[in-house]
């Protein structure tokens, strides 16, 4: 199927496969640090340097599972990015009752986003675990790791904002038609049988239902040249931007991460006893 916003996906498309293969060498700390791999643009001072023992638990406690929620979240903005394709689609065919499930799609992914993020501040803002004030170099490496993260959340939230926004909207205008009496030109409140969304963990895509076939791109294109540009349109490049943002900010703390984990692979595993001399 070609790509629903021609060169301008493509280029989105291959910024996320760049930072979801970064992320993924990053994610290699989680468990025991085991096979972490440095990249040619890590931090060079701190490949090889051993650090401190309450360092490394950072890493692993917070830093790891942070990268973790990040690609989860990447996840959720994909599948809103979606969303508003099928949700243009839908609008311009005139499809009300797929409007509503695609609104309700796209309420479940905010949900989840947000929720996301929310874990993912209180990873990042641990105060037991980052240093306000660098003494030492591992306290360095702590604030960039800590600064990065947040960079890289808060390009997840602007996604966040920019879904959530023409949401509220929506909802803003449901209820003033409702006081005036008057009709609106888009299906509105939830649909029986909507999914709960879980209570813990981070979530990804796979937490949510499908939103609806997705209409092939081709169709959409003819459609948009008779009928014009909706909002959903819009908010579509808009998301595409912020996709590109995301990657670029995850392509920045990936190797710092890395760098950080090579130097706590030898603090995460006990070196054996010495066999008993005979």
């Amino acid at each position: 199927m070609p790509p629903v916003s021609g060169c301008r996906s493509l280029r989105v498309r291959a910024a996320a496969s760049a930072l979801v293969a970064a992320c993924a060498c990053a994610l290699l700390v989680a468990p025991r640090f085991a096979n972490a791999q440095s990249v040619a643009a890590a931090p060079l001072p701190t490949i090889g340097r051993t650090h401190a023992k309450g360092f490394c638990d950072m890493v692993r406690d917070n830093v790891a599972p942070s990268v973790l929620g990040l690609m989860k979240t990447d996840e959720l903005v994909g599948a809103g990015h979606r969303g508003t394709a099928k949700m243009a689609h839908d609008q311009i065919t005139g499809s009300p009752r797929m409007m509503q499930m695609d609104r309700v799609y796209l309420e479940s992914v905010v949900a989840a986003m947000a929720r996301n993020l929310k874990l993912l501040d209180k990873l990042i803002s641990d105060p037991n675990r980052f240093p306000k004030v660098a003494r030492t170099d591992d306290d360095r490496l702590a604030q960039e790791l800590q600064q990065q993260l947040r960079d890289a959340r808060a390009q997840q939230n602007e996604a966040l904002n920019h879904l959530n926004g023409v949401l509220e909207t929506m909802s803003l205008s449901d209820a003033k038609s409702e006081v005036l009496n008057q009709p609106i030109n888009h299906a509105t409140g939830p649909i029986d049988g909507a999914t709960p969304l879980p209570t813990t963990g981070f979530m990804g895509e796979a937490a949510l239902g499908a939103p609806g076939p997705i209409p092939d791109p081709r169709d959409r294109a003819q459609l948009m040249t008779t009928s014009g540009h909706t909002i959903w349109d819009q908010l579509d490049a808009v998301i595409e931007v912020d996709q590109a943002h995301i990657a670029h900010a995850e392509q920045v703390l990936s190797p710092t991460v890395v760098a950080a984990a090579t130097g706590c692979q030898g603090a995460s595993t006990p070196a054996p006893a010495p066999a008993p001399q005979r």
